[in-house]
């Protein structure tokens, strides 16, 4: 069982989005955040990702099961989006894709990464992996973003 990520193409745009909506489903119905919501993203605006962010595609043996977005900032990288298809989540394999994210991709001493209030899985998930909750960012009466900082 192979787990790697490799630079988004174009071509899987249409098929990655219809996964970032399924995993990013349940927290727009919740918080109906139409500006930041992944799941609100238009093929449009993912292929605009795709091509001026970093932009890959987890692959787990040969299949896609995933995708992560690295925004650079001048003294930091921030994590924008990941996600793991629904089927295959729960299995270890975010945090072996953070992991190698770290090793293969870091060229900043500091990342940081925003979550919602009310994701206590990602809050476990993110703490587990060294990050630090620093603040908060209301967006709106039903979302405050939780924001997290890691150093190298």
């Amino acid at each position: 069982m192979a787990v790697y990520f490799k630079k988004t193409t174009l071509k899987n745009a249409d098929f990655i989005l219809e996964m970032q909506k399924q995993c990013f489903r349940n927290d727009f119905l919740e918080y109906e955040d139409y500006e930041t919501s992944p799941y609100y993203e238009t093929l449009e605006d993912l292929q605009n990702d795709i091509c001026t962010n970093h932009h890959f595609t987890i692959f787990l043996d040969e299949n896609i099961i995933g995708a992560f977005e690295i925004k650079e900032k001048k003294d930091s990288q921030h994590l924008y989006k990941i996600f793991i298809s629904p089927n295959k989540q729960n299995n270890g394999i975010g945090k072996v894709v953070m992991k190698m994210i770290f090793e293969k991709l870091t060229n900043k001493n500091k990342w940081t990464v925003y979550t919602p209030h009310k994701s206590f899985r990602n809050h476990h998930f993110y703490e587990s992996l060294g990050f630090k909750k620093y603040g908060e960012a209301i967006l709106s009466d039903k979302l405050t973003l939780f924001k997290y900082v890691k150093y190298n």
